[in-house]
C-alpha cells in the first residue's frame, strides 16, 4: 500500500509540474518589470510603500505614506546595481503619495535593481523601518 501511496504522489507532483509549466508559471517572462515593498511600521504604526516600475523605456518610483498618522513622511528609492538611480518622498501625511518620479530612455541594459521603502522624521531626520526588494530586469521588451 505505502509503495502505491508513493508512485501515486511522484506521478501527481509530475502532473501537476507539467500543468503549470504549460500555464505559464516556469521561468519569468521577458519584459518589463513591476515590483513593490512595504517598509516595516513605524512605533505609532505608520509604513511607507515604494513601487517601481522598470522597462526598457525608462524607469518610474512612486512612493506612499500608510498607516495611522505617525507624523514621518515616506521615502523610498530605486538602485542599479549599488547605483541609486532615484528616490521620491510622500510628505503629505498618511494616505498621500508621491507624484510618479520617472526617468525615460534611461535603461541601460540588464541587471539587478533593488527598490526600498522606509519611514523618516522630517526632512533631514534618517530612515527608519527601511525594507528592500531586489529584482531582475532582462534589459528586453
Amino acid at each position: 500500500m505505502q509503495s502505491t501511496r508513493r508512485v501515486s504522489t511522484v506521478c501527481g507532483l509530475a502532473v501537476g509540474a507539467v500543468s503549470l509549466l504549460a500555464l505559464g508559471a516556469g521561468p519569468a517572462a521577458a519584459g518589463p518589470v513591476s515590483e513593490s515593498v512595504v517598509s516595516y511600521d513605524s512605533p505609532k504604526g505608520g509604513w511607507a510603500s515604494a513601487h517601481a516600475y522598470v522597462s526598457v523605456d525608462g524607469v518610474f518610483l512612486n512612493v506612499c505614506d500608510g498607516g495611522k498618522p505617525d507624523g514621518r513622511r515616506a521615502v523610498g528609492y530605486l538602485y542599479f546595481g549599488g547605483e541609486r538611480v532615484m528616490s521620491e518622498q510622500a510628505t503629505g501625511g498618511s494616505g498621500s503619495c508621491s507624484p510618479p518620479r520617472t526617468s525615460l530612455g534611461w535603461m541601460d541594459g540588464a541587471g539587478y535593481f533593488t527598490v526600498k521603502a522606509c519611514t523618516r522624521d522630517g526632512a533631514t531626520g534618517r530612515d527608519q523601518g527601511c525594507n528592500s526588494w531586489r529584482f531582475y530586469f532582462d534589459g528586453k521588451m
